[in-house]
């Protein structure tokens, strides 16, 4: 199988089997870490601690006999740093699953407490759960490496990003315009924002600006592979929790547009990321040609990373189980051939094709469908003219791939890191509201027996062992005791 090579020569990966290779379809050349098995250790120990404090199963977030997301997607990664950012990285899809109400659905995370039948309910114990767990990953984190605090920060940014566009109104007009919207909160944006501290790249903030448009491209090809590999989750998810409208994906997105079924909108979105790849590719070779000499090494190190990166993901997204459910499991479970009008769903639910939505021209449409901002959990509607919108049943199943990305990508473009702040700045204070959540907790308890309840209380958040827990109480008591003789 012949690939498109990387610019740089490998140093800490290997070749991925032949095995896993069966299906793929980008021509990039992708590769594994050599250290994939280690993580497959620290992410199943971080996967446990979630399991032990009452989080409900989900599917697994790595591959078995091959690596887990980080392995993929940063074979280049320094071996250290890769297995000390694992378990957090992995830990991104658990908080993305919360927030796509993934969690809710029986046929994805089936209830672990049956007591708890109010999803209001389930909804805050998983909050409270994976809040401990995240703080416990923050300070083994940081207690590590404080350079590492630059990702914490990365990590807050994205969670912040993806509930701050959780109630808005779902209506794209175009592809493009659908692309444009999930740079904001693409769950692997975690992994992307600690590249350069994984790599330690030496990029000028010049050098970054050159290569904002290489990113860019990237970041869309990356999204067409998640939505390809996660249409099916996506609507099991939507139709279960009784939601309006579509789902947010780029394949619904084309089926809606092109008036086409699932089968046909995952060939366009393979089209599409095709035409997308050979614009990257040229576009990758003229960035080389055009740097200088000081910087040639460093944009060769920069675009073997973002090459590893997209063909990670698509191999990652192919083996997943986390994007392959039994087409058995689900009452909701859409055939290939389902088109909108046809998609399963509730009996009381229909899809409308107008939806209230603001244009960019500030006016309103009219309202032809009940539904309200709060039945959405993801963003929003922008009109774009990358796709024309069409009834015509000859126009249908035809479909050229948008092209010129290469032109559109070179023209002078706002840098989608410009509001980031993890890329270009260095965090001096550790995030307050990961790490003193505890603290509050104990500060607000009554101080009746403050001492136990205080150490039970960081026994919730930290898992110690009982053993050690007893330990610490007989000293406290020893020396409670001590001060009142």
């Amino acid at each position: 199988m012949s690939f498109i090579p990387a610019l740089m020569p490998p140093r800490h990966s290997q070749p991925i089997p032949e095995e896993f290779l069966d299906g793929y379809w980008s021509n990039l050349d992708v590769r594994v870490h050599s250290c994939a098995y280690e993580e497959l250790r620290v992410v199943g120990k971080m996967n446990q601690d979630w399991l032990d404090r009452g989080g409900c199963g989900r599917p697994s977030y790595v591959i078995d006999r091959l690596g887990g997301f980080l392995s993929l997607v940063m074979p280049e990664a320094d071996p250290k740093r890769l297995i000390e950012m694992s378990p957090l990285c992995s830990f991104s899809f658990l908080e993305d699953d919360f927030l796509d109400g993934d969690m809710f659905v029986d046929e994805q995370a089936p209830n672990p407490d049956p007591k708890i039948r109010d999803t209001a309910v389930l909804m805050r114990k998983y909050r409270n759960i994976l809040n401990q767990v995240k703080s416990k990953l923050f300070v083994e984190l940081l207690d590590t490496n404080d350079a590492q605090n630059i990702y914490v920060q990365a990590y807050e940014e994205w969670a912040k990003a993806s509930t701050e566009t959780e109630n808005l109104i779902v209506e794209f007009e175009s592809l493009e315009a659908y692309l444009n919207q999930r740079l904001d909160n693409f769950a692997a944006s975690c992994g992307w924002n600690v590249m350069p501290l994984m790599h330690d790249f030496k990029l000028t903030e010049k050098n970054i600006s050159d290569l904002n448009s290489i990113d860019q491209l990237s970041y869309r090809m990356m999204i067409l592979i998640n939505d390809f590999y996660s249409v099916e989750n996506d609507w099991i998810s939507h139709a279960a929790l009784g939601k309006v409208g579509l789902p947010f994906s780029a394949v619904y997105v084309i089926m809606r547009i092109k008036n086409v079924s699932i089968t046909q909108a995952k060939s366009i979105i393979q089209e599409e990321f095709l035409e997308m790849e050979k614009s990257w590719v040229e576009l990758r070779d003229m960035l080389m040609e055009r740097c200088d000499s000081a910087s040639a090494q460093e944009f060769a190190k920069y675009m073997t990373c973002l090459q590893y990166f997209i063909g990670g993901i698509l191999v990652f997204s192919m083996h997943s189980p986390r994007y392959h459910i039994s087409p058995t499991g689900s009452s909701f479970y859409p055939r290939p051939e389902d088109t909108i009008k046809t998609l399963p769903r509730r009996k009381h639910q229909q899809y409308t094709n107008h939806l209230k939505r603001r244009r960019l021209d500030g006016d309103e449409e009219n309202l032809t469908s009940k539904c309200h901002p709060k039945d959405y959990m993801r963003p929003v509607a922008t009109v774009g003219n990358s796709y024309p919108s069409t009834n015509s049943t000859n126009d249908q199943y035809h479909h050229t791939p948008d092209g010129n990305y290469l032109s559109r990508c070179v023209n002078p473009v706002k840098s989608f890191r410009d509001d980031r702040i993890p890329w270009l700045s260095n965090y001096q204070q550790v995030s307050d509201e990961a790490i003193l959540e505890p603290y509050e907790y104990i500060q607000s308890l009554p101080s009746k027996k403050i001492r136990h309840a205080a150490i039970d209380a960081l026994d919730i958040w930290y898992n110690a062992p009982p053993t050690s827990i007893a330990i610490i109480k007989d000293i406290i008591d020893m020396l409670h005791s001590s001060s009142l003789m």
